[in-house]
């Protein structure tokens, strides 16, 4: 794909593959919640690294039986706050975590 750069009117430059997907949803597959969970997880400061054992099961479990990825609007995700994203992924993933005296995340099932 080429990038070109274009001058707006306003003297603001924009490359012009980044507007290119229109989508008015961002999917994410099971891999890129667990992700997105453990980013925020770290981003926050909830948790210095998350077990990669617990990641691979919550992925999977995520993942299993074929379900489709989930949807959220590109304008809901825009306006969320990092700790709001993180609370949308692990409610929208039936997902929960503990944190250990170390400063390591666990994720499980939420209620399990």
């Amino acid at each position: 794909m080429r990038k070109t750069m274009q001058k707006a009117k306003a003297g603001v430059v924009t490359r012009l593959d980044a507007l290119a997907p229109t989508s008015a949803s961002i999917s994410l597959d099971a891999a890129g919640v667990v992700t997105g969970i453990a980013f925020h997880l770290i981003d926050e400061g909830l948790a210095e690294v998350v077990c990669p054992d617990s990641a691979r099961r919550t992925v999977r479990r995520i993942g299993g039986g074929g379900t489709a990825p989930m949807l959220v609007s590109r304008s809901l995700w825009g306006e969320m706050s990092n700790a709001e994203r993180l609370a949308w992924l692990l409610a929208s993933s039936e997902t929960e975590f503990h944190v250990d005296d170390k400063g390591v995340a666990r994720l499980g099932v939420r209620g399990g």
